[in-house]
């Protein structure tokens, strides 16, 4: 633009001065106008070109306000991006550390041959938390998790409604290989501190036998108890202690559940929570 302004006066000029026999005081004049439009011209040009400038500017301010902005964003996107990645492998370090906290717990089984393998594979799976008022009865949730040989373990915490619950039919514990209502295995750690092994089996349902761990704290309290499973043999934990060895045959595989048992019919009968609940699957 700057070099189009001054093409338009040195043809202006040249013009100017191309002519026919002038006088000197038409010459005089005609430089006089032709200093007036040059004049003219260069105020115009000046104004142009700060006109140019101040459009310039305000470009140059445009441009820097949406570079800022852009800048702004995408280190925001690359902050979101960090703080997500950051979580990401926080969670996958707290993964790491309970994996290898729980294959620590496989070894040290396998070292006294309550498994035969460590080889195998971790699942953590989420809190549970039920209440259950029918009394002598118990219930169960499906984790839809089908291990015919495994290692559970978890943080539980029971409370009963009732201060004089039937204690002996009162507890937290798992059902195991159940393939239906009428097949399955039961364990529980029971508000009397008996730990129990029972078996339905097409129906018939019965005790397969107990041990006394010790008294446990009623209408509230808490433990930690693991369930070792393989083959024939399931042994059972509380407190890192083993208190029995079950063994029985008749049922080979089936679904995993979480399971809790109301010796009263009070309020909301007996409630069970199961936190940090850990498994590891057998290979």
């Amino acid at each position: 633009m700057k070099s189009m302004q001054w093409i338009t006066v040195i043809v202006l000029f040249g013009t100017v001065m191309v002519g026919c026999g002038p006088s000197k005081s038409d010459i005089a004049t005609s430089e006089a106008e032709t200093q007036a439009v040059i004049d003219a011209l260069a105020t115009e040009v000046a104004g142009t070109e700060q006109s140019v400038q101040a459009t310039e500017d305000a470009a140059q301010k445009t441009t820097t306000a949406e570079f800022n902005q852009n800048a702004t964003k995408t280190a925001n996107v690359a902050l979101a991006a960090t703080n997500q990645a950051g979580t990401a492998q926080a969670e996958i370090a707290a993964q790491t550390q309970a994996a290898s906290s729980m294959y620590e717990k496989i070894v040290e089984l396998a070292a006294y041959d309550y498994v035969s393998s460590d080889i195998g594979e971790y699942i953590e799976l989420p809190d549970f938390s039920e209440a259950w008022a029918q009394i002598n009865w118990y219930q169960w949730t499906r984790t839809n998790i089908f291990p015919t040989d495994f290692v559970i373990r978890a943080d539980i915490s029971w409370d009963s409604a009732s201060d004089s619950a039937n204690w002996f039919n009162s507890g937290c514990g798992f059902v195991f290989r159940e393939t239906s209502v009428d097949n399955h295995y039961l364990v529980f750690l029971g508000l009397d501190g008996n730990v129990n092994f029972a078996r339905s089996y097409r129906g018939d349902w019965k005790l397969l036998g107990s041990s006394w761990y010790g008294n446990v704290d009623i209408p509230e309290g808490s433990a930690n108890v693991m369930l070792v499973v393989e083959g024939d043999s399931f042994t059972f934990f509380v407190n890192d202690e083993r208190v029995r060895t079950q063994v029985d045959s008749a049922l080979p595989e089936g679904d995993l559940g979480l399971t809790i048992l109301s010796g009263t019919n009070a309020g909301y009968g007996t409630r069970c929570k199961m936190e940090n609940i850990e498994l590891w699957v057998i290979h």
